[in-house]
């Protein structure tokens, strides 16, 4: 019975898709204006723990535009954001890693709505791997505890302070991603190819 569990986070650690749905961003909110486009597209690079809903919203508010255009706007990002993601392939050495890391389970947990990610896997032929995936707008945190009470060992990937704020004061060991510059302390445990991964797991 395997009772290691890794926990992944999507964006950034499965597919690099910040600077993708930084464009989705863009291009959804382009038909207000540049200045609303540009805002967009540096409030989701800057808060990459809000989720797209709260980052909307934000928009909308700053930029004065009908609420009644909310839902409207949430499903278009929904579509152009899943064209962009068509476009990406899985970070290199993912499949590999998901291949040969045999005495441990696998979930996704992520801010992304689970439609989103489901359909990523399912493109890539990744879903087989994972057991479950959690998406918005489930909490990070309360499932990492709840996942907890299952797992001897659980370890949860992410490239943000906020992935790795989830696991404070618990028992559960962060391992970061290094996507560019490390947002990391010194003491993270990090990495930034997926050859590397294996080595981290203690």
């Amino acid at each position: 019975m395997i009772t290691n569990l890794l926990a992944f986070d999507f964006d950034g650690v499965i597919v690099d898709s910040s600077s993708a749905k930084g464009e989705t961003f863009f291009k959804l909110f382009s038909k207000f204006g540049l200045k609303c486009a540009n805002f967009s597209k540096e409030l989701h690079l800057k808060f990459p723990q809000k989720t797209r809903v709260e980052k909307i919203q934000i928009i909308m508010e700053k930029f004065n535009l009908d609420m009644s255009m909310k839902q409207s706007l949430i499903d278009d990002f929904a579509f152009l954001s899943n064209t962009f993601l068509n476009n990406l392939k899985p970070y290199s050495g993912l499949d590999d890693f998901l291949l040969s890391a045999r005495n441990y389970n696998f979930v996704i947990i992520s801010i992304a709505p689970f439609e989103e990610i489901n359909f990523y896997l399912h493109q890539n032929d990744l879903k087989k791997f994972f057991l479950n995936v959690y998406g918005a707008p489930l909490v990070k945190r309360e499932i990492l505890l709840k996942l907890k009470e299952s797992f001897d060992k659980v370890y949860f990937i992410g490239d943000a302070i906020s992935d790795q704020e989830a696991t404070l004061n618990t028992s559960i060991n962060f391992i970061g991603k290094i996507n560019g510059s490390n947002p990391f302390s010194e003491k993270t445990i990090t990495f930034k190819d997926y050859s590397e991964l294996k080595g981290k797991l203690t």
